[in-house]
C-alpha cells in the first residue's frame, strides 16, 4: 500500500467515494499517517450518487421483469383468492401517500369478489394503477377505484387530471412513455403500466386507458 501514491489514492476515492464512508477504522488510520485527512461522513454528493443508484437498480429490475413476460418464462402461480380483500389491503396501503401529497382516495369494492390469478401478480397491477394516479392526481384532486363484481371482475381507476386532453392515452402502455415529462421528482421511468398490461395478458384480461372526460382520466381492467 505504501508503494502507491497519494494521486492513485484520489483516483480510488473519487471512483469508490461511497465506499468511503464504510472504510475500515484500521484502513482511515493508514491515510492518516500517509497525511491523507477526509470527511467519511455522508455528505450531499454521495447521498445523490446513491439515490441514483438506486433508481437505477429499480429500473433494470423493471425490465428484467419484462423481459422475462415478453420470453413468457414468468410462472405465475395461480391460485383462488379474495380480490376484495387483497384490494382492500393495497388501498390502506395508499391511503397515507395521497392524504400526505394532499390528494384524496376513495374505494367502492364490491364484497365477496374471488379470483384465480396469481395474487402476488395481480397485486402489483393494483398498485402500479394507484402510484400511477397518485403521481399524476391534481393537487388536491381526486382518486377514485372500483371494483364491479360481474361475469368477469372490472376493475376501474380514475384521477382528476387537468392535462388529460394532451394525452397520448394510445400511447401510455408503451416503456418509457410518461404522460407528463415535466413531472420529474416522481422518479419514474414509464415503465410501470407496461408491466401492468404485460401482467394482464397473461391472465388473459384486457387493460384500457380512456378519458373519462375533459378532468379525468381512467384505467379499467378486466380479470377473465
Amino acid at each position: 500500500m505504501d508503494a502507491v501514491s497519494r494521486e492513485d489514492y484520489t483516483v480510488l476515492i473519487a471512483v469508490k467515494g461511497d465506499g468511503m464512508t464504510f472504510m475500515e477504522e484500521s484502513v482511515k488510520e493508514h491515510f492518516r499517517q500517509m497525511g491523507i485527512f477526509m470527511d467519511y461522513t455522508e455528505n450531499e454528493w454521495l447521498s445523490d450518487i446513491r439515490s441514483e443508484g438506486e433508481r437505477m437498480s429499480a429500473l433494470v429490475n423493471q425490465l428484467v421483469v419484462l423481459a422475462r413476460m415478453d420470453e413468457d418464462k414468468t410462472n405465475l402461480e395461480m391460485q383462488s383468492f379474495s380480490l376484495s380483500d387483497m384490494i382492500m389491503d393495497v388501498i390502506s396501503e395508499f391511503q397515507m401517500l395521497a392524504q400526505e401529497r394532499g390528494k384524496s382516495l376513495e374505494a367502492q369494492i364490491d364484497s365477496r369478489v374471488d379470483y384465480v390469478g396469481d395474487e402476488t401478480a395481480v397485486r402489483r397491477v393494483v398498485s402500479i394503477l394507484l402510484d400511477n394516479a397518485v403521481k399524476y392526481c391534481d393537487d388536491g384532486g381526486r382518486i377514485r377505484l372500483r371494483l364491479e363484481k360481474k361475469k368477469h371482475p372490472a376493475l376501474y381507476v380514475e384521477n382528476t387530471y387537468a392535462d388529460v386532453g394532451e394525452t397520448e392515452i394510445d400511447k401510455l402502455f408503451d416503456r418509457f412513455y410518461r404522460a407528463d415529462k415535466a413531472r420529474t421528482f416522481t422518479g419514474g421511468f414509464g415503465v410501470g403500466l407496461s408491466i401492468a398490461k404485460a401482467i394482464v395478458t397473461q391472465h388473459r384480461g384486457e387493460i384500457n386507458a380512456y378519458k373519462k372526460d375533459t378532468g379525468h382520466i381512467g384505467f379499467k381492467v378486466i380479470w377473465r
